[in-house]
């Protein structure tokens, strides 16, 4: 299974490639930016972009009028994000970073599928300490029948099951508010969950 330093080194390696090819909203979906819309306007406070890769999220967030920081594992990934978005905040490093109390709200846009399920309950507890009390996380995923990794065109990820995410979520002391899925024509199904913590 990919550790962090291993995930981290892949995407180095594609960073330039994966920013040219996704890191632009003309590359996302209607309703993910519809939904990402809604929840960072659900709540006030300050947002951090968990795993902000190119940065267009971030600056996305930043342009609905929030306070946001996109951090991120990959050093080239910042470089690139800060050159592009030079007026938004970007940074290198990860949850474990973070202070607890620092942000309302945590976006975690695909920047967890490459977690082992064991990584993946670490993870979520570092971000439950991380928020505040009734404080807000977005994940998205990719969904799957069963929970199983596949070859990721950069390096490994997983599929998750719905309830294996919220049944997880349930075990690190969130509770889950929204959940949805879609299935575009030629990608892999896609999933989100938003979910407050105890």
């Amino acid at each position: 299974m990919a550790s962090l330093d291993q995930v981290t080194f892949d995407y180095s390696m594609r960073a330039k490639e994966y920013a040219k090819a996704l890191g632009d909203m003309r590359a996302t979906q209607e309703p993910d930016r519809d939904l990402i819309t809604e929840w960072c306007g659900s709540f006030s406070g300050k947002i951090l972009d968990l795993g902000c890769g190119p940065g267009h999220w971030t600056h996305y967030i930043a342009a609905q009028g929030k306070t946001v920081l996109g951090v991120d594992p990959t050093p080239l990934f910042i470089e690139l994000a800060s050159a592009k978005y030079p007026h938004d905040n970007f940074e290198v490093g990860t949850i474990a970073d973070t202070c607890s109390g620092d942000y309302q709200g945590i976006l975690a846009w695909y920047s967890l599928i490459h977690c082992s399920p064991d990584d993946l309950k670490k993870e979520l507890k570092l971000i439950h300490w991380a928020l505040p009390k009734k404080g807000s996380l977005l994940i998205g995923y990719f969904r799957g029948e069963a929970l199983e990794p596949f070859d990721h065109a950069v390096t490994q990820a997983w599929y998750w099951p719905d309830s294996f995410i919220t049944n997880l979520l349930t075990e690190t002391e969130f509770s889950t508010l929204k959940q949805e899925h879609r299935v575009y024509p030629g990608t892999r199904a896609h999933g989100a969950v938003i979910a407050t913590k105890e």
